[in-house]
């Protein structure tokens, strides 16, 4: 829990500085377990600080190519629309993240159903209500759509065309409970060694 509390206010601190550019992070398909004609995940993130790790989709009207290095930040929020992701998705995420969704994951759908469970909760369109969306409702009751705010290890990793945090592509979600790889201290350091920083906001 400590590698991931640094990890995190560093992630933070830089994503608050446009003077330090930002990390940089490639997708590619799950080979046997991607969402096919949909075009979301599931996908690898390759990236610069936290290693690869699986992500889906949280946006389905905005694209992403595969293979193309792109920059990223992590934060609670899709960036682009300042829209916080559901208890729903963060559940979801981290129990796939977790292996245990166990057989239940190819009988309700594989990565296609659970691709279409994160646009439903997220509002998206070809969202769609399905067994996914069933189990986060029997174990979340009411709170299912409620803001996740870093719940169950949950986070959205922004992707930026750009290294200040401009030009937004598709952002994904992910369990941020990934491995800590040495980088924090680095982070960390270039964070804390930047004397301005610029906030960036965004309007829905």
């Amino acid at each position: 829990m400590k590698n991931a509390y640094l990890t995190a206010l560093c992630l933070t601190l830089m994503g608050a500085s446009k003077l330090v550019a930002l990390p940089t992070v490639s997708l590619s398909k799950v080979a046997g377990d991607s969402s096919g004609a949909l075009g979301g995940g599931a996908f690898y993130a390759a990236t610069q600080f936290e290693g690869t790790f699986t992500t889906f989709c949280l946006e389905s009207g905005v694209g992403m190519s595969i293979g193309t290095t792109y920059y990223y930040d992590w934060s609670n929020v899709v960036q682009n629309q300042n829209d916080a992701i559901s208890l729903g998705s963060a559940l979801l995420i981290h129990t796939h993240a977790q292996g245990l969704f166990g057989a239940n994951y190819a009988a309700w759908g594989g990565a296609t159903g659970l691709q279409q469970a994160f646009w439903y909760l997220e509002n998206e369109a070809g969202g769609v209500n399905n067994a996914f969306v069933t189990y986060a409702s029997g174990v979340l009751g009411a709170a299912l759509l409620s803001d996740a705010n870093g719940a169950y290890g949950a986070r959205v990793l922004n992707l930026w065309t750009n290294s200040n945090g401009t030009g937004d592509r598709q952002s994904q979600i992910a369990y941020f409970g990934v491995p800590d790889t040495g980088s924090t201290l680095v982070l960390l350091s270039l964070a804390l060694g930047t004397v301005v920083c610029v906030s960036r906001r965004r309007q829905r």
